[in-house]
């Protein structure tokens, strides 16, 4: 690659990132798939099941895969020796991603929170899903979509921003 030095760490870090960027961005478009599922199906149960589910791959997927793209994008760029904020295109990353990640933990998993325990109220009492729900899934979804676009807008800016 003939932007790593030494060859080993940097191929490393790279595939690192790369694989953090591809289950952060992968866990987001299946809890995307999924929540339209569920809000399609219009039914109780599936939905309290869907939100169940995309509590815990928040946990175990999401999260970690945003942790990992972080931590070696920052090792990497510390490797070269060299400080995010004297490099414009891993700062404007990191702003992205940051944003990312807001969206995903201040939006969609607070509101996920709420639209499971409606969910499963709605189940346990045999209602159908109220207004109030539909109207926080058209947050989500917002939420959702605006993770994903600042994802696939930070890997663009990347790919093509990356020296060498």
């Amino acid at each position: 690659m003939a932007f790593c030095g030494d060859g080993g760490a940097c191929l490393t870090l790279l595939t690192l990132h790369l694989l953090g960027v591809a289950v952060f961005l992968g866990g987001l478009l299946l809890a995307l798939y999924w929540k339209l599922a569920a809000d399609r199906s219009n039914d109780p149960a599936f939905a309290a099941a869907v939100h169940e589910r995309l509590r815990k791959a928040d946990a175990q997927v999401v999260g970690p895969g945003a942790l990992v793209t972080f931590a070696a994008g920052y090792a990497m760029v510390r490797f070269f020796g060299h400080r995010i904020a004297e490099t414009p295109f891993a700062l404007w990353g990191l702003i992205l991603l940051f944003l990312a990640l807001g969206l995903w933990y201040f939006g969609m998993r607070r509101i996920g929170d709420r639209l499971l325990d409606e969910a499963r109220a709605s189940r346990d009492n045999r209602q159908p899903l109220s207004k109030d729900y539909a109207a926080r899934s058209v947050a989500w979804l917002a939420c959702a979509f605006g993770a994903l676009g600042l994802v696939a807008l930070t890997a663009v800016f990347m790919v093509f921003h990356f020296p060498g």
